[in-house]
């Protein structure tokens, strides 16, 4: 298949296709892969490409209550491979552990217990394969990828409050030694700098951001992981370690009937200021909608966006200096509960009954079943009962 330069293809599963998918992509340049992951009643999620390797681990910190997990393991060569697993606790415990047989160019599929409190499940295979862990919920869908660990500084932005009041968001940070301890300092906003943080060979960290942005500076390799929840939304974000000066981010294709509420978050570890020109862009290549924001120095900007239609299929970003990106998006669908006419109508029968006072009385009760459709419409897009009342 063909790309052209500055656009972009979408690929479409089989209508049946009987269990796990999964694609192996292979071309002569450099490109952006990602899929698009639908379960009904749960929502929808978009994740790139995972990192092929030997070795694997998945933090985690989710509630056993509402969520329920599966690994799911992609050997890309022709021949099966075999993989060990191992499932931790927070403090670098064995819990269980086996193997598994992923088939050739196929995935093998891993019931994954997520236990109370943060831990990680890792993979040891006898071939290069890719992992993700993918969490269902309803609603509420994260996919939790494989990916190298990394000294890299990461930085986390505030909570949101764009997209949801309330948001929550938890730094999860795994050591995949088996032996050695992992030290990393933690930087927060109004707080001293430079706080350490000891984590224990195989042991989970979970950190969570809920007044300022913060930064981590790891001193040996760590995974990282960040969970954003919203009300009951909630997206699993693994941040990219390699800062550069042109990215390219996957949108949710939204259809006619909805608009997606969005919101790209930059991060600047560079000693001075940048800014960032974003485009979002179709899959022809058309501009859709373009901006420029300024990245302070060692810092994180946030900047809030919609959308609708279904052409809308990445976010380009370019900039001077390096820079990391993350976007997080939520679809939002609407329809018109009530013809205008039936209001007016809904009123005659108070007219009748008691006059302009009846009408008074209608009105009152339409009110109230107004507010008590308004607070279940507030739950249902994700805000808790106290923001809601």
């Amino acid at each position: 298949m063909l790309v052209e330069p500055g656009k972009s293809l979408l690929l479409l599963p089989p209508a049946e296709p009987g269990g796990p998918l999964s694609a192996t992509i292979g071309v002569g340049k450099p490109i952006g892969a990602a899929a698009r992951l639908t379960t009904p009643g749960a929502g929808t999620e978009t994740y790139f490409g995972g990192a092929v390797t030997s070795r694997h681990c998945l933090p985690f910190d989710l509630d056993p209550a509402r969520w329920r997990a599966q690994a799911l393991i992609q050997n890309g060569f022709p021949t099966a491979t075999i993989a060990g697993w191992t499932r931790y606790d927070g403090a670098g415990k064995t819990l269980s552990e086996g193997r598994v047989t992923i088939p050739p160019d196929g995935v093998a599929t891993l019931a994954t217990d997520l236990g109370g409190g943060p831990g990680a499940l890792c993979l040891a295979a006898d071939g290069p394969i890719a992992a993700a862990l993918v969490a269902r919920s309803s609603p509420g869908l994260l996919v939790v990828q494989g990916a190298p660990a990394t000294e890299a500084r990461v930085a986390i932005p505030d909570r949101h409050t764009t997209l949801g009041h309330f948001g929550e968001r938890h730094a999860i940070i795994h050591n995949p030694s088996n032996s050695e301890m992992a030290y990393l300092t933690l930087d927060r906003a109004g707080f001293p700098k430079g706080q350490p943080v000891p984590i224990v060979p195989h042991g989970t960290w979970s950190y969570a951001v809920s007044d300022g942005s913060a930064t981590l500076t790891p001193q040996q390799p760590v995974m990282v992981s960040i969970r954003e929840t919203i009300g009951i939304h909630a997206a699993a974000v693994t941040p990219e370690g390699t800062a550069a000066t042109s990215l390219i981010v996957p949108t949710i294709d939204i259809g006619r009937d909805g608009y997606a509420v969005s919101q790209i978050e930059l991060a600047n570890a560079e000693a001075e200021p940048v800014q960032a020109t974003l485009n979002l862009t179709d899959g022809a290549g058309r501009t859709l909608w373009g901006d420029k924001i300024w990245v302070e120095a060692e810092g994180t900007a946030s900047k809030p966006f919609w959308y609708r239609g279904d052409d809308s299929r990445f976010l380009t970003i370019a900039a001077r200096t390096p820079l990391t990106a993350t976007l997080l998006q939520r679809e939002i669908r609407t329809g018109r509960p009530v013809h205008g006419l039936g209001l007016s109508l809904a009123l005659l029968p108070g007219w009748a009954a008691g006059g302009y006072g009846g009408v008074l009385a209608t009105v009152a009760a339409l009110a109230a079943l107004v507010a008590l459709a308004l607070y279940e419409l507030l739950r249902r897009i994700g805000l808790d009962a106290r923001a809601a009342l």
